[in-house]
């Protein structure tokens, strides 16, 4: 006995040998290795050679564990709090269940926790906030409870939140507006209600902004349409009211999903520029998809195209221009109305491949924007 444990001291030394039990623990705890993702697990061979394991080169302990979809089963074990050089934990896309450990805070070195589609449950630990150098959380499509803790708001190296697919719950927290570095932020699907917060204007770096289904009420505030950066845009199936502002600047964009989908709840992009085209008619037409003059085949689509290229001014709610905008450039204003009247006609065509894609769309109301400026 004594001799093995010489061995093992010499072989991994004091700190090596707490990350090598730190990894046999965790497979103590994997009741299903369909792949043979832990067969060279063994005492044959130095840990920091096992599978899914990389090492530093010069302190030879682990800095990431990445198993993602090799196919296992079992719990997460709170030893895995043990590897505190940690710095990469991938174990994405397998079959974890139970709760995430909360000795995961004590990972002080952690910048990637990626944990998502398994079948994880019971809340996101608050103590996570102990592991400052974060950058990147996900736990997407678990079975994940509760609210987006406030402990973590002293996270400030944040920059990829992505909690979507879970039962989450307590609505948008303001403070992850103040993760001013934020690029990535997707919960969608979760009963989170409440309020889209006004502070999520602050995030200048965005590309991803997702929260569709996620019983959201009130407007969007006017801030989010000014983040240059925004390229994915998704907050369908929700509640939320109020039109779409005309002096957009999301030079980016190439999704957009502000409505409910009329026809089944698969969220594609062609989709998404048909939810756009609807939204846009209703706001230049002052019309709702389901008013009463809609019938026997009148759609707002329809109204609307019938009245292009001439006849705009005949199906525009005037309200949305001054009396003296009208009386002294009419024929532009009606050229600008006709350009914009065609977007949503296009976007809402019933065939996808019809469409008008996001890119373009974007391009056309900017060249609107520049003749409206020179009036």
């Amino acid at each position: 006995m004594f001799l093995s444990l010489t061995v093992i001291s010499a072989l991994y030394g004091d700190g090596n040998e707490t990350d090598h039990q730190a990894l046999l623990m965790f497979k103590s705890l994997i009741t299903q290795n369909s792949q043979g993702a832990l067969s060279s697990w063994n005492n044959s061979r130095h840990f920091c050679d096992w599978d899914g394991v990389s090492c530093g080169k010069r302190h030879r302990r682990v800095v990431k564990l990445r198993l993602n979809s090799t196919g296992l089963e079992g719990y997460l074990s709170p030893h895995l709090g043990n590897l505190s050089f940690l710095r990469g934990l991938y174990l994405w896309d397998n079959n974890f269940h139970g709760v995430i450990p909360h000795e995961l805070g004590h990972l002080s070195r952690l910048r990637v926790l990626n944990l998502e589609k398994n079948n994880l449950i019971g809340f996101i630990p608050a103590n996570i906030s102990s592991c400052s150098k974060l950058v990147a959380l996900h736990l997407n499509e678990n079975n994940l409870v509760g609210g987006i803790p406030q402990e973590i708001s002293v996270l400030s190296k944040l920059i990829d939140i992505s909690l979507g697919r879970n039962n989450l719950t307590g609505g948008i927290p303001p403070f992850v507006g103040n993760f001013t570095s934020m690029q990535v932020f997707y919960i969608t699907d979760n009963p989170l209600g409440g309020s889209i917060p006004d502070t999520l204007g602050n995030w200048k770096d965005i590309h991803i902004l997702s929260a569709s289904h996620c019983n959201l009420s009130g407007t969007i505030p006017r801030s989010l349409y000014n983040l240059s950066f925004l390229s994915e845009f998704r907050l369908g199936d929700n509640q939320l009211t109020g039109s779409l502002p005309l002096d957009i600047m999301l030079p980016q964009l190439d999704e957009l999903i502000l409505l409910q989908y009329g026809l089944g709840n698969e969220m594609t992009s062609a989709g998404d520029v048909y939810s756009f085209g609807i939204l846009l008619l209703e706001v230049m037409a002052g019309k709702s998809p389901t008013d009463d003059i809609f019938n026997e085949g009148l759609s707002l689509h329809k109204f609307a195209s019938m009245a292009l290229p001439d006849k705009v001014i005949d199906v525009i709610d005037v309200n949305i221009f001054s009396d003296d905008e009208i009386v002294t450039q009419t024929m532009k204003i009606e050229e600008c109305l006709a350009l914009t009247i065609k977007i949503g006609v296009s976007c809402s065509m019933d065939a996808p491949s019809q469409r008008m894609d996001m890119k373009n769309v974007v391009k056309e109301f900017h060249h609107i924007l520049d003749a409206l400026q020179n009036i």
